[in-house]
C-alpha cells in the first residue's frame, strides 16, 4: 500500500511537471518512503525514481522525501539536507 500511495502521488507530480495547466503545485513531500517495513531495495528504487523524475523536469519544482534508509549513491550527495540521525545521535537529544 505504501508503494501504491507514493506512486500515485509521484504520478500526479510528474503530470504537473509536464502539463503547465495541471492544477497541482510543483511541490511534493514524501514522508518516510519506507514506511510499514518496506524492504531497502524497494525503498532505494523508489528514491531513484524520484531523483530521476526531478532531474528530467524542465520546470522549477521541489521534492522533499524523508527516509531512514537512504540509497547508497544518494548518501553524501548535495541533495541531502540536514544531519543524519542514528541511535547514538537521536533527533531529540
Amino acid at each position: 500500500m505504501v508503494i501504491l500511495k507514493n506512486s500515485f502521488a509521484l504520478g500526479l507530480l510528474a503530470s504537473s511537471l509536464l502539463d503547465k495547466d495541471f492544477k497541482l503545485p510543483r511541490w511534493m513531500l514524501f514522508d518516510n518512503v519506507e514506511d510499514k517495513g518496506m524492504v531497502e531495495e524497494r525503498s532505494w528504487n523508489f528514491q531513484r525514481l524520484i531523483v530521476d523524475l526531478s532531474a528530467e523536469a524542465k520546470v522549477p519544482h521541489q521534492i522533499i522525501f524523508t527516509t531512514s534508509k537512504i540509497a547508497p549513491e544518494l548518501d553524501g550527495s548535495p541533495m541531502i539536507v540536514g544531519k543524519r540521525y542514528t541511535r547514538a545521535a537521536r533527533s531529540l537529544n
